[in-house]
């Protein structure tokens, strides 16, 4: 996961996500219905194959790998390529019930079809659609998000959000999302229809919704940590420096007691104070500007500091 930055974010929403899909408090199912979507899975599915044309397709949201946990669209994302599109995160679990998994929030990808092509399984219907990695994880600390490939062992379960870049038009009614992951058996099974996507007004009202531990978990995280901590914390990072290599340039933090610490890269440096809080080192530059540093004990008992995305906020 990304830290998350210390500007204060707001609590919006204090509702738990079931493993319904409908509306709830604060956002809207897609379609505008009100009844909430309970989803079914792929041994469902099959059973319906002999049905008529005419009835509805059917949702197919789990399988043996595979469990569809939510799918939010933050309408407030503003595309940095000038583009209407609209941010579209997809929480799921995987499962590894028989052979490891190897997969990345990067690993998906997403076809927006509409119901004929559902309904014949057209694997190559609508636009292919890449995972975008330009969203918000910032709070969803129960769900792995990022692009480094990570492995799910046998026999246990692993859960992802991936995010994707849609446009409203492919959000409307009618339409139908499905998936591939060349590394995940049977997810093209997985048959998802728009108006089940729930909209809301901000990633981190779609993190209170589909993540509520991991939101408490990333606030409590930053919140000052004890006396005893705090020592220990100084008396483990105090006249050592850190290192890191981060977009092609070699970064170095050195921190000082009490509440010193230096940045520099290649023939520059930035200074400021840092507080240790319960999950990170929270460095202010003497400009204003503010990184988050995580930090943890490894099992040798020394400090771990994740410099590298503490500076990619």
């Amino acid at each position: 996961m990304r830290p998350i930055s210390r500007r204060a974010i707001p609590c919006l929403i204090a509702a738990a996500l079931t493993l319904s899909l409908g509306g709830l408090a604060g956002c809207a199912p897609k379609g505008g219905q009100s009844m909430p979507f309970t989803g079914g899975d792929a041994t469902e599915a099959a059973e319906t194959e002999g049905d008529s044309a005419s009835e509805p397709v059917a949702a197919v949201t789990s399988s043996d790998y595979f469990n569809l946990d939510g799918a939010y669209l933050d309408t407030s994302y503003v595309d940095p390529n000038g583009s209407n599109g609209q941010m579209l995160y997809v929480f799921h679990t995987l499962t590894a019930p028989d052979s490891g998994l190897q997969t990345s929030s990067n690993s998906m990808q997403l076809r927006v079809c509409d119901e004929e092509a559902a309904r014949s399984g057209n694997a190559s219907a609508g636009e292919r659609i890449f995972a975008n990695m330009d969203a918000s994880g910032d709070l969803m600390t129960s769900y792995y998000y990022d692009n480094v490939i990570e492995t799910v062992q046998y026999g246990n379960e692993f859960k992802m959000v991936s995010t994707f870049l849609v446009s409203p038009a492919q959000m409307e009614a009618g339409h139908f999302l499905l998936f591939k992951d060349d590394d995940v058996p049977g997810l093209d099974s997985i048959i998802v229809p728009t108006e089940s996507v729930v909209a809301c007004s901000s990633p981190e009202e779609i993190a209170e919704i589909a993540d509520p531990a991991g939101v408490e978990a990333a606030r409590a995280a930053h919140e000052p940590a004890d006396e005893a901590t705090v020592q220990a914390v100084n008396d483990a990072i105090n006249f050592y420096e850190f290192y890191t290599i981060y977009g092609g340039l070699n970064l170095k933090f050195y921190f000082e007691a009490p509440n010193y610490f230096e940045e520099r890269t290649t023939g520059q440096g930035n200074s400021g104070t840092y507080e240790v809080q319960q999950g990170y080192i929270a460095c202010t530059y003497d400009n204003g500007n503010t990184v988050d540093i995580p930090w943890e004990w490894k099992e040798d008992g020394s400090i771990s500091l994740d410099i590298a995305n503490g500076v990619g906020l």
